[in-house]
This record gives structure tokens, C-alpha cells and sequence, in this order.
């Protein structure tokens, strides 16, 4: 009996995808991928395992990307060529800046409540 025998189905699917990138990204021998794709899987299972854990979509982690992009190239005056490089409004774009400099503030200076 394999270790893919024994493991659920996503454990699985996290040790290909892993031994994926690693053959097409990284140019690692298909032997090698697959085993480093195993021990990356007993890693996740070892840190996270009986953890319920939510796994954002992919459409949210580029939205994200986005906006941390959009948030280092703002200079204050540069709403309308964000909007437009990006494909989004310029209320978007004023909401996401708020949304950006809270977080910022709230990074850099904690909960000041008392």
C-alpha cells in the first residue's frame, strides 16, 4: 500500500500540484518532483493537520495581488491611470486606496484603543 493509498484525496492533489511546479517551473527531474511533492504534502499535514483551514480562490489572491500593485504605484494624484491601467473605476480605485491606508495605519501603529 502506497502513501497515496493511505492519504485523503486532497492531500494527494496538494503533493502533485506541488510535484507540478515543481517539474514545469523549476525544471526538477520528474523522480525528484514527485518526492519533493510528498514531503511538502507531510509538511502541510504536519503543521495544519485536523485544522479546518479556508484556502482562498485564485480570483481572490490576483484581486489581491492587484491591489498591493495599485497601492505602491498611488502617488495621491494618479487615480484615473490606475483605474484605467487596471480596468476598474475610480471609485474602486478611492475605496481600495481608504481600504489600503487603514490597513497600513493599523500595520504600522497597532490597536490603539485603550
Amino acid at each position: 500500500m502506497s502513501w497515496r493509498d493511505r492519504c485523503t484525496p486532497l492531500l494527494v492533489e496538494i503533493a502533485d500540484h506541488a510535484a507540478d511546479v515543481l517539474k514545469t517551473e523549476m525544471g526538477l527531474e520528474p523522480e525528484r518532483a514527485d518526492y519533493a511533492g510528498y514531503l511538502i504534502m507531510r509538511r502541510i499535514a504536519q503543521s495544519v493537520g485536523g485544522a479546518s483551514i479556508y484556502i482562498p480562490t485564485a480570483d481572490s489572491i490576483e484581486r489581491h495581488e492587484r491591489d498591493e500593485a495599485i497601492w505602491r504605484e498611488f502617488d495621491g494624484r494618479n487615480h484615473f491611470e490606475l483605474a484605467r491601467k487596471y480596468g476598474i473605476t475610480t471609485v474602486h480605485i478611492y475605496r481600495l486606496i481608504k481600504r489600503m491606508r487603514a490597513e497600513d495605519s493599523f500595520r504600522r501603529q497597532g490597536n490603539l484603543d485603550f
